[in-house]
């Protein structure tokens, strides 16, 4: 019998004698954790990183993880509190029979402060939340749990805040349905630009009543649709045409952020160049691995989803994003998701991607049918940078302004039906004098509706008065009612204010107000009544 070949692990990790990975559709990974004394560790968290695959150690100390077979690349994450986590990359090539974790104590480092609250604590608090979250309808969604385990900090002199945790803390996602325990290594943000470092575990977490938990399935396929991992996906299946993508090299694009222009314009000044997918996919076949490579900047079109404000390409008004490779290439999964540190940088509509709107890294690309609705996404997005544990984000931002990004409501009707879809009780047409007014001043022509000014932040809050009594007693209760644009539904006070903030008010043909819904034909959403624009 050959002698055992000793490897270590990060000098803590020790296993041996590699094994042939069995043909079948998982592979397994087994070990033992174990103290500095080598006493087992129970209930210790053994989990693959930014997936769902995890379990616990039993009273020996023992565990047993089940991997995809089609997971080339993982990152093994062992963590309990008063102990120092210990993380390792591996191959599914390199795989070890059985490995021994030993971790080291660290409660005696551990000093627990319990202060109050400064008074810059909510302020800081909005800009992580709003950092590691996103800033999209499922955001609005998630709640923390052990909150206390995070502690911000605040630089003032570079208004940025800074975070990490001392434990595991657990974001619940009601959403898409998950419970996502989190070990936040670093995070910073300036509430443009973010950057932080996590390992992290999806513990499935749907709804038992049947229409929440497929409407939590819903969202994970828009989650899905509205992130890289679709446009990756659909490179390694090759069918970008039929997923309705469409992308082009930079060659230049500093004059494009400067003005209105077309996609036609800037292809015909050489400045963008179209491409094939074949011109920036391969498979690896010694490897079994996807690479995405370009020696210039990506800019994708992603034709499912309209974006008309802040977009300076008239001739294509969808949702567009850049990808950049400073190393020229990038590995990825059959699912679409980043499998290595590449350093590859997202902006504009993937580069606003928080954990709101994250998905495992095992997650089951549902079957592309044809009879397949997903509601059109609303989503509301701002130019920032989104760094997760596997990629890097160094780079600035090229264009702070906010986008608002959305698809064609499912209130969109038939040309005939559209006078009697929805039937305001109160409604105006601004003369041409007043179409020089700004969006709010004309909003006040409306009765029983309350548009307010904080003269302190400059931000403006709109409600409804009379007979809804409830309106405006409760401090953290959203009020602001819903927007009928054009035909195009948005709900929540950030979406709506944000869209109001970029009309036009010298194209306004008509302004209305729907008093608590109209009925039932807001339902939810008109819950708080609706205003109703229309533009030329």
């Amino acid at each position: 019998m050959k002698p055992l070949v000793k490897y270590l692990f990060s000098s803590i990790f020790i296993f041996a004698s590699y094994w042939t990975i069995a043909q079948s559709n998982t592979f397994k990974i087994s070990g033992k954790v174990v103290d500095e004394d080598n006493i087992p560790l129970e209930f210790v968290t053994v989990y693959i990183n930014s997936s769902s695959i995890f379990t616990q150690t039993d009273s020996l100390g023992s565990f047993t993880l089940n991997i995809p077979s089609n997971k080339i690349d993982f990152e093994l994450v062992v963590s309990m509190v008063g102990f120092t986590i210990q993380k390792q990359k591996f191959t599914r090539y390199t795989v070890p029979k059985f490995l021994i974790v030993k971790l080291a104590n660290n409660s005696l480092n551990e000093v627990v402060i319990k202060a109050k609250q400064d008074r810059y604590w909510s302020r800081k608090w909005q800009v992580f939340r709003n950092g590691l979250l996103g800033e999209n309808q499922f955001a609005r969604q998630c709640s923390f749990e052990n909150k206390e385990n995070i502690h911000l900090s605040l630089d003032y002199r570079k208004k940025t805040v800074f975070a990490n945790s001392s434990k595991t803390f657990v974001v619940i996602n009601k959403a898409l349905g998950y419970k996502i325990h989190i070990d936040l290594h670093s995070f910073s943000s300036d509430g443009v630009k973010t950057n932080y470092a996590a390992s992290k575990f999806y513990e499935d977490n749907l709804s038992t009543e049947e229409n929440k938990r497929n409407a939590q399935l819903n969202n994970r396929k828009k989650a899905f649709e509205a992130t890289p991992n679709l446009f990756l996906h659909s490179l390694a299946k090759r069918n970008l045409v039929d997923a309705k993508l469409e992308v082009f090299k930079i060659i230049s694009m500093v004059d494009v952020f400067l003005g209105r222009t077309t996609v036609k314009q800037q292809v015909e000044e050489g400045k963008l160049v179209k491409v094939a997918d074949s011109t920036i996919y391969r498979f690896d076949s010694l490897s079994k691995r996807h690479i995405l490579y370009s020696e210039l900047p990506l800019l994708v079109f992603n034709k499912n989803v309209l974006n008309y404000f802040r977009n300076p390409f008239i001739d294509y008004n969808y949702m567009f994003s850049k990808i950049d490779l400073p190393n020229q290439f990038a590995v990825f999964t059959d699912n679409g998701f980043i499998s290595g540190p590449n350093g590859i940088t997202f902006y504009y509509q993937w580069g606003n991607e928080g954990l709101a709107s994250a998905l495992p890294e095992n997650y089951i690309v549902p079957s592309e049918s044809p009879n397949d609705t997903v509601e059109p996404l609303i989503q509301l997005v701002f130019e920032t940078n989104h760094t997760n544990d596997t990629l890097n984000f160094n780079s600035s931002v090229i264009n702070s302004n906010q986008t608002i990004a959305y698809e064609k409501s499912v209130f969109e009707t038939k040309e005939s039906d559209k006078n009697d879809f929805v039937k305001p009780d109160f409604a105006f047409k601004p003369s041409e004098l007043e179409k020089g007014m700004d969006i709010f001043t004309l909003l006040k022509r409306i009765p029983g509706l309350r548009v307010t000014q904080n003269m302190e932040t400059g931000d403006y809050s709109i409600s409804l008065t009379g007979s809804n009594t409830n309106l405006g007693q409760n401090a953290n209760q959203d009020n602001t009612p819903a927007l009928l644009f054009n035909n195009r539904i948005f709900s929540g006070r950030r979406e709506v204010m944000s869209v109001l903030e970029f009309i036009e008010t010298n194209r306004i043909t008509e302004i209305g107000l729907v008093k608590y819904g109209n009925g039932a034909m807001m339902g939810a959403r008109g819950g708080a009544g609706t205003i109703i624009i229309k533009t030329e």
